[in-house]
């Protein structure tokens, strides 16, 4: 708590100094948005203290917020995509839906991933989160769109959106696959 004190405080005068005004108000959104700052980039300082960050630890943020700005615009097409393809079935005649449940073994770790994870596949239209298994191993989802092709779903979720939350959120010490580096 002792490294955070001066930073807010320095951060709070660079916010209203921003802002163009000394006021109560600038400089409590200043304090507000810089704690913000100081715990969005506390992972630079891992186990040390500020004063020892190093420069692979700035590039890992760097790169962190690159993935997750990547997941944001890959989740937003499958959005789309996806709301387009369930419109289109359902205003077919016919309505060819080939529903199923599938197990999707997970490569996950944190309660974060998961739950991400979760939560972007019940988003998308057409598929469902069910249930995680209690050994946080497996997510059941139900698909609109399976018939036979439960493994091409499953890969599909696992290379696409698992693997990017995996790079988003997941521990420092993967890789760009987002599995575990060795001696990691």
């Amino acid at each position: 708590m002792r490294f955070y004190l001066p930073r807010v405080v320095l951060l709070a005068l660079v916010w209203a100094a921003l802002k163009g005004a000394f006021t109560v108000l600038n400089l409590l959104a200043g304090v507000v948005f810089g704690l913000a700052v100081l715990l969005l980039v506390r992972p630079l300082y891992e186990d040390a203290g500020p004063e020892e960050a190093t420069t692979g630890n700035v590039t890992g943020l760097f790169k962190r917020l690159f993935w997750t700005g990547e997941l944001l615009l890959y989740f937003i097409y499958e959005l789309v995509k996806s709301s387009i393809e369930v419109a289109q079935t359902v205003l077919r005649p016919d309505m060819k839906l080939n529903p199923g449940i599938v197990s999707l073994p997970l490569d996950c770790t944190t309660g974060l991933e998961i739950t991400t994870l979760a939560n972007l596949i019940s988003l998308t239209p057409g598929t469902l989160s069910l249930e995680v298994s209690p050994d946080e191993e497996k997510l059941y989802v139900h698909a609109m769109f399976i018939g036979g092709e439960e493994a091409s779903t499953r890969e599909y979720i696992k290379h696409t959106l698992e693997r990017r939350v995996i790079r988003a959120l997941g521990p420092y010490g993967r890789g760009e696959d987002g599995k575990r580096k060795e001696g990691a």
